[in-house]
């Protein structure tokens, strides 16, 4: 390469490109309306709780957060994001309802409970809710895993106990939640 004529910068700027284009390869497909996510041909089946916690830790990657990297703590999810990640999900199904109606969404009816718990003080409550997300987050970690797929595309844990935040590695720009075929 070298003996190319090109110089130093020229060669970095070559394998950058080569490595973006390989990056967009493996982009992150999240299909809602069929509960999976996909990256370069591997397909991974999630159930309605499973899809709708990715689908939330996708959707803190994708907008950010307040350090910008999408990583939240559980203490710091809201109703509100829940209801954003709920309209995505009946959305891409073709019509557009709120959380406060998921319990008439067929297998959707744990998220009145998650909902309350999220907007609870009560510490119990708050225990329940870290439970949920910490089994769940396995569940689909195992699945992504077995799937043969880079850990960057799990969810991942950062911090120390008491101060654990969790999100997606995989960059903003590479996941797509529009229905794949």
């Amino acid at each position: 390469m070298i003996g190319d004529g090109k110089n130093y910068e020229e060669i970095v700027e070559s394998l950058q490109s080569n490595l973006d284009l390989m990056e967009h390869s493996y982009d992150l497909r999240i299909n809602p309306a069929n509960r999976s996510i996909e990256v370069s041909g591997h397909r991974v089946r999630l159930t309605e709780r499973e899809m709708f916690i990715y689908l939330l830790f996708a959707w803190y990657r994708k907008y950010g957060g307040e350090n910008g990297d999408g990583y939240r703590s559980i203490s710091e999810i809201t109703c509100s994001d829940l209801d954003q990640v709920f309209r995505l999900i009946t959305h891409e199904r073709g019509e557009e309802i709120g959380i406060v109606e998921a319990a008439s969404y067929p297998r959707y009816n744990f998220l009145k409970i998650l909902s309350d718990q999220v907007s609870s003080r009560l510490d119990k409550d708050r225990e329940n809710t870290i439970q949920v997300f910490r089994e769940t987050r396995a569940r689909i970690n195992r699945k992504i895993e077995e799937a043969g797929l880079p850990a960057h595309y799990q969810i991942g844990a950062r911090g120390a106990r008491g101060s654990i935040s969790y999100g997606l590695g995989v960059k903003s720009g590479l996941i797509d939640w529009r229905i794949s075929k």
